[in-house]
């Protein structure tokens, strides 16, 4: 995975990512399980900044963008089956946010 810094440097999140070969049926559907926090901290002072919102649709053409360089990096796909990829998903790829319960009870 590819860091991605903020506009400041100094603040950094945390991130990481599972690779699946199948789903639940055991049928072959190769996805990936990011995971990251909902925060920001900066790295020099060790404070928290809430980020409470988040832009989806930069998020969604990000995480393709990074995911194809690393597909095309890695030959996993030609460059037109990247270019296919970018057809099909136009919207970008798709992800979920389940925030912890405790985030909600706020």
């Amino acid at each position: 995975m590819e860091f991605v810094p903020v506009k400041e440097p100094d603040w950094s999140v945390g991130i990481a990512a599972t690779i699946h070969t199948c789903g639940n049926g055991f049928i072959y559907n190769p996805h990936v399980h990011p995971i990251g926090t909902s925060d920001l901290v900066n790295t020099d002072t060790g404070e928290v900044n809430n980020l409470d919102f988040m832009q989806f649709k930069r998020i969604r053409f990000s995480w393709m963008d990074v995911a194809c360089r690393l597909f095309r990096k890695f030959d996993m796909f030609t460059d037109g089956e990247i270019t296919a990829i970018k057809e099909r998903y136009a919207n970008g790829f798709m992800f979920t946010l389940n925030r912890l319960a405790a985030r909600k009870a706020k």
